[in-house]
């Protein structure tokens, strides 16, 4: 199997995968949900401003502290 056919076939497993954890949840009466990138952003730093490469800095900063 060839290289990019592989990712292909992994990354569809983990969506397939994905969906079915959802959908457990969901039937156990749990409620998923996913957390957008500005709001992460936002939490994390308190500013609505900040770009990608500023958010990796002080990501790196907090985890190498």
């Amino acid at each position: 199997m060839s290289v990019h056919r592989y990712n292909f076939y992994l990354d569809e497993m983990i969506k397939r995968r994905n969906r079915y954890v959802i959908s457990e949840l969901e039937r156990r009466g749990h409620s998923p949900w996913m957390i957008s990138m500005e709001t992460l952003f936002e939490f994390i730093t308190g500013d609505r401003t900040i770009q990608m490469s500023s958010f990796m800095d002080i990501f790196d900063a907090a985890i190498l502290t």
